[in-house]
């Protein structure tokens, strides 16, 4: 057990397992090995082990839902007329469009949407801001065109109709494949709308299954986001070609200004090796050719200089070592292949 606790303790360190994970260890540990009780002894330890228990217990998801629910109920509650109340909830439903038009709600609030439609459309709005906006002699423009919104709400529907029935389906073909391969854990990759679909018949056939969310601070390429929605994809090359290289070689390597250090090489001496003499090697050695090209070792050798490292340690090489030197006055590089 000490070896288990210095491990787990080193991995609390790097924060590589939670504080729920670390103290409930912890407790376990104590309760198996010290005769004092745990509780009685360590009691405000064991509140923040069981506070821990408690917001580990919590689903996130429903957690901030909960939230902005929450916020549109106190507002609606500490409204004092009814002219206020319709302000907070055309707030909400113009809010709840936004999304819906870009495909970004989630199921809950899909759910709102069924069961208030009517308060969606745009005769709902006209009929809130026109007097309300001669009563206080507000000039705007809107256009209150109804096709502008209330046909493409049936769209929409169908659309998330259809994105419910691929719940049923995801997770049928997924049970099929793990009783075919007497799966005990398996993976599946979802979009975050399927989670609460894809959970409740999961939960209603039995199965047990934990849900790991990803989380980046990067915006989503929408262009490229309704082209896969639509059965599309933007050709490779056109997103290779939108890469800043520069900029992922700075973010990911911030301590080697000098990584891109460009190489001089003799285009003939390139193609007569990767032709005449590659073939010969592979034969000899057994080495894969692809492994022997010369245009990838160049590219870790520029690395290498970038970095100001000695390339004798670089895994995988079909050779013995190389060496990467620089000629007097530093303008050529030399590769010594033994």
């Amino acid at each position: 057990d000490s070896d288990s606790l210095m491990a787990n303790a080193q991995l609390f360190k790097d924060q590589k397992i939670s504080p729920f994970s670390f103290y409930s260890y912890l407790k376990s540990l104590a309760n198996k090995h010290l005769k004092d009780d745990f509780a009685a002894k360590y009691s405000n330890l064991n509140s923040f082990t069981e506070y821990l228990a408690k917001v580990n217990s919590i689903d996130s998801t429903d957690l901030f839902l909960e939230f902005e629910n929450l916020n549109f109920e106190i507002k609606e509650a500490i409204s004092k007329t009814e002219e206020q109340k319709i302000l907070v909830k055309a707030l909400r439903n113009i809010n709840f469009l936004e999304g819906f038009f870009n495909l970004k709600v989630s199921n809950e609030e899909l759910d709102y949407y069924l069961r208030n439609k009517d308060s969606h459309k745009v005769a709902f709005f006209e009929a809130f801001l026109k007097p309300v906006l001669k009563k206080y002699n507000i000039s705007a423009f809107i256009d209150y065109n109804p096709s502008l919104i209330d046909p493409h709400l049936t769209e929409l529907e169908e659309f998330y109709k259809v994105v419910k029935e691929r719940d049923l389906a995801m997770v049928n073909n997924s049970l099929s494949e793990i009783e075919k391969r007497n799966s005990k854990v398996s993976t599946l990759i979802a979009g975050g709308f399927h989670t609460k679909g894809i959970t409740k018949l999961l939960k209603e056939k039995g199965y047990s299954y934990i849900v790991v969310s990803p989380y980046s601070k990067t915006d989503m390429n929408e262009e490229n986001y309704h082209f896969l929605l639509s059965g599309q994809r933007k050709p490779i090359t056109e997103l290779l070609n939108q890469l800043d290289v520069k900029e992922i070689f700075n973010r990911f390597m911030p301590a080697a200004p000098g990584l891109r250090v460009p190489l001089a090489s003799n285009a003939t001496l390139i193609k007569s090796w990767n032709t005449k003499h590659i073939a010969e090697i592979a034969n000899a050695t057994g080495i894969s050719g692809n492994l022997l090209r010369l245009e990838p070792i160049i590219l870790r050798a520029g690395l290498a200089l970038g970095l100001m490292r000695n390339a004798e340690d670089w895994p995988g090489l079909p050779f013995s070592f190389i060496k990467v030197k620089v000629l007097q006055g530093g303008q050529r590089v030399v590769f010594h292949f033994q």
